[in-house]
């Protein structure tokens, strides 16, 4: 996912892989971003457009677009790798290469179904860090199908530690959508923590409750009106 350095409606490469009109695109955030005053901007896009989802088992972070199929895998504050990469600036290393004899460098995928993106299943490895001599494995929390991966953390690895929502994601999903009527948060996400819901879905669901309230009213007063009025004797 290249992220752009100008405004939310430059196009990164995520956006090319989005679905259809659903296209997102992430504003960087660099120290020139911050000095020039975008931070801001940068994180109203995010919290705007994106619900955050938290693992606590493998301390990463998920952030569904509004679209609801794509999702970006980032780490979290609290992952090991962040905070050792903190203390350890140097000697680390990125690889979608991975030991178990897996490549997910580099996906090739094509059309509206992404043909061609390889499955990921849950607990099943994403990339891998090295810092020092130590491997560090980075485990999927959920299944998804990888449409795309950050191959700029190969070359700039410190990307990792100084950007990680945003230059710094490790890959972007794609998602099934839940069966049997349940929701993302009571089937993909069920085992993860809810830290902050996209004000764009806050809105979406409101206006389906108004909707549903606005039918059911009506036919109430449709069925008041096609009854019989009992005469009086």
């Amino acid at each position: 996912m290249e992220v752009s350095e100008g405004t939310s409606n430059q196009r990164s490469t995520v956006c090319d892989n989005a679905i259809d009109q659903n296209r997102f695109s992430l504003p960087s955030v660099t120290s020139d971003v911050t000095s020039s005053g975008k931070l801001s901007e940068y994180i109203d896009f995010i919290d705007r457009y994106f619900t955050h989802y938290f693992c606590d088992k493998t301390k990463l972070l998920f952030l569904q677009h509004t679209n609801a199929l794509i999702c970006v895998v980032t780490l979290s504050d609290e992952h090991p790798v962040l905070k050792a990469c903190k203390e350890t600036v140097r000697n680390v290393k990125v690889s979608y290469q991975l030991s178990n004899g897996i490549d997910r460098s580099n996906p090739k995928v094509s059309g509206k179904g992404k043909k061609g993106a390889k499955v990921v299943g849950k607990d099943e490895l994403l990339c891998e860090v090295t810092i020092g001599e130590t491997l560090h494995p980075i485990m999927c929390s959920l299944s998804g199908s990888v449409i795309e991966v950050n191959e700029k953390l190969v070359e700039n690895p410190e990307l990792l530690w100084t950007d990680p929502r945003g230059r710094g994601y490790i890959a972007v999903l794609m998602l099934k959508r839940p069966r049997h009527g349940k929701s993302f948060l009571e089937s993909t996400f069920k085992d993860m923590q809810l830290v902050h819901k996209s004000p764009e879905e806050i809105s979406e669901e409101a206006e389906i409750e108004i909707t549903i309230s606005d039918n059911s009213t009506s036919q109430e007063t449709s069925s008041k009106r096609s009854g019989t009025v009992t005469p009086l004797e």
